[in-house]
């Protein structure tokens, strides 16, 4: 009983000891407990921070027109701050970079499931500054900044030749050039300068250096023109002055002085002469009036003591006083018909009654009648072969048989339908102006009464007398248009 007790209570105590763990297997298990731990957080953190990852991202680029472009993408990788697998992007879109404007770009990044899309914007611009290029080393400055000699060129990558679109400066003895695109770019360019200005102004004389005019004709200074490499604004002084009751002859001068102090002067010389009466005879006429302008030729007219003819109508009644100033004023009054229309030319009556209308006006106006006449359009006119195709040959010697006269021209003025230019007037008649010749206006035409002032003294200053038509004067006839 005894033994057997013994060995029982043995095995007891062993089993107790198989049970006890030691320190250190216990400090093994609770590391690895902690391990596991920590290697669930890991996963679960790892799961859960992992996202697409890229430092910097430019949505918006510009770069300039012209200029090679690269498309960058930006570094993108899958994972967190332990670990993150690199991406290669699909790129969409490109830049095209002759053409200004926006172009989009989309970066296309996929890890497994999970998808990136980055968009970016790339403009192309103009940003590129004009080029200013010297063509010559020697440039002139005036001290005022005026450029005399400037020899550049400007070219834009875009703009092109923008060389009229520089703007210059001087400070003291430097020229500052500059140049802006159209873009906005600028462009600068610095030149050493010594500025100077040792030209003399000069003074151009309008029309003649020497002329002469006759005595007692009113004398008008057409003066003189100045110009100055520097200076825009010069002030000519005029000293002298012309005598025109005076036999004699007289200086003009015309002086100007520029800033930088160079002066310059001109003289004009005018002879005062005693008029000349010769035989040529010029008589000027004027048709269609009287009218607006008619008041203003009679005082030109006599302010030259020049008499001239009017063949007159009454197509502006309001203007029918002045048919007997004309008179009054010692001119030569006759017909050109009532109303200026040409059913005058139905008939031979027809002719015969316009012209006694007109010439009861005339008498009304002046105390007389008058017995000379122009045809419409003149005697050779074809406009009556429309209307009566014998009516003007008849005229003439139905008029003629009551002892009237008519009168044509040899010399137009133009202003009829040729020309509406005082100038072109002037030139038209003293450029052909000879002895008798019978001289066509209107002074229903503003632009041609102004030439008659012109036309006066030309010929006063070539030896012409201005007369005015009668019953024996040179009738300039044209030659009757035969209808067929």
């Amino acid at each position: 009983m005894t033994k057997k007790k013994k060995k029982k209570d043995v095995k007891k105590v062993e089993v107790k000891e198989t049970k006890k763990l030691s320190k250190r297997t216990k400090i093994c298990i609770l590391i690895g407990c902690i391990l596991v731990v920590l290697l669930i957080g890991f996963l679960i953190y790892y799961k859960v921070t992992s996202k697409f990852r890229y430092e910097s991202f430019v949505k918006k680029i510009e770069t300039n027109y012209g200029d090679k472009y690269e498309i960058k993408a930006p570094d993108v990788c899958y994972g967190n701050k332990i670990k993150c697998h690199n991406i290669k992007p699909k790129i969409k879109g490109k830049v095209d970079i002759n053409k200004l404007g926006d172009n989009k770009i989309e970066f296309e990044y996929k890890y497994k499931k999970n998808k990136l899309v980055l968009k970016q914007t790339v403009k192309v611009k103009d940003l590129k500054e004009p080029e200013i290029v010297l063509n010559d080393e020697e440039v002139l400055v005036c001290p005022n900044g005026k450029i005399l000699k400037l020899n550049l060129s400007v070219n834009d990558n875009l703009d092109g030749d923008i060389t009229d679109k520089i703007q210059t400066t001087l400070n003291e003895k430097e020229l500052v050039i500059e140049a802006e695109d159209g873009a906005g770019n600028k462009a600068q360019r610095k030149i050493e300068v010594e500025p100077k200005d040792d030209a003399k102004p000069i003074i151009t004389i309008n029309g003649k250096t020497t002329m002469s005019v006759i005595k007692g004709i009113e004398y008008n200074d057409q003066g003189a023109n100045v110009t100055d490499n520097c200076d825009d604004n010069i002030q000519i002084t005029t000293t002298g002055s012309v005598d025109v009751n005076t036999v004699g002859t007289y200086k003009i001068t015309y002086s100007a002085t520029d800033t930088a102090g160079n002066s310059n002067s001109a003289t004009r010389t005018v002879s005062v002469k005693e008029r000349e009466v010769g035989n040529k005879v010029v008589y000027l006429t004027f048709d269609d009036g009287p009218g607006a302008y008619t008041q203003k030729l009679l005082d030109i007219l006599d302010k030259y003591n020049v008499k001239v003819t009017f063949f007159v109508t009454n197509q502006f009644p309001k203007y029918q006083n002045m048919i007997g100033e004309e008179a009054r004023r010692g001119h030569t009054v006759a017909v050109h018909t009532l109303t200026h229309r040409w059913n005058v030319y139905e008939s031979v009556d027809a002719y015969l009654a316009d012209f006694e209308a007109m010439n009861d006006i005339i008498e009304q106006q002046t105390g007389s009648r008058t017995k000379l006449f122009r045809f419409p359009g003149g005697s050779s006119n074809r406009i009556y072969c429309g209307h009566n195709k014998t009516s003007v040959p008849d005229i003439i010697n139905a008029m003629n048989e009551k002892g009237n006269v008519y009168f044509d021209w040899n010399l137009s003025s133009g202003d009829a339908g040729g020309t509406v230019s005082t100038d072109q007037v002037v030139k038209n008649v003293t450029s052909k102006m000879k002895n008798n010749s019978v001289v066509l206006q209107h002074d229903i035409k503003g632009f041609s009464v102004n030439a008659v002032e012109k036309i006066i003294q030309y010929g006063l200053n070539n030896g012409f007398t201005f007369k005015a038509l009668d019953e024996n004067s040179p009738t300039a006839h044209h030659g009757v248009y035969i209808c067929k």
